[in-house]
């Protein structure tokens, strides 16, 4: 039935990840003299919820649906962040 909300979502807590990430700084042939000192290892900031969490990865998701009859939700916005690349998780509200 549209608008009944159905069972809550069983994902874990909402945290906040700084983690660091890779990029690409030139797109062709460039000399390293001017441009090694202007290369930094991006800091993110990622808040979701915790859809996975191994030794490997950690996989957030920004938004959840609730579950429907079959206990299963979606979800929007998943990332995953290779656990090596993870430097602070903060729990900013236990799961739903």
């Amino acid at each position: 039935m549209p608008g009944r909300l159905g069972a809550p979502v069983t994902a874990g807590p909402l945290v906040l990840v700084t983690w660091v990430d890779s990029r690409q700084p030139t797109t062709g042939w460039a000399w390293w003299k001017p441009l090694k000192d202007t290369w930094r290892v991006p800091v993110i900031r990622t808040a979701g919820f915790i859809l996975h969490n191994d030794e490997e990865q950690l996989v957030l998701a920004s938004s959840l649906s609730d579950a429907d009859e079959d206990g299963d939700h979606q979800h929007l916005g998943a990332i995953l962040i290779p656990r090596c690349c993870v430097r602070i998780c903060e729990t900013l509200r236990d799961a739903p």
